[in-house]
């Protein structure tokens, strides 16, 4: 890739970033609460799915119907 279209993409990435920021202002949300990790169904749940926000038991792993990255509660 050349380093005008990695200018490109930086560019458009920026450009997203920027109008995702104006649509959560227009909808009073915070990015932070966007991103907050979802509330534990289980108690025990050490881990979540961020796509499906499936509750896991165990410390790492990925999500059985995602098959994404599990994310760590309070990381």
């Amino acid at each position: 890739m050349s380093q005008r279209d990695q200018l490109d993409l930086l560019g458009l990435a920026a450009l997203e970033r920027d109008a995702l920021n104006d649509l959560l202002q227009a909808c009073g949300e915070s990015r932070k609460a966007l991103l907050a990790p979802p509330a534990h169904l289980d108690p025990v749940a050490r881990t979540y799915c961020p796509i499906c926000l499936g509750d896991y038991r165990i410390a790492e792993g990925t999500c059985v119907d995602c098959r994404v990255a599990l994310v760590r509660y309070g990381d």
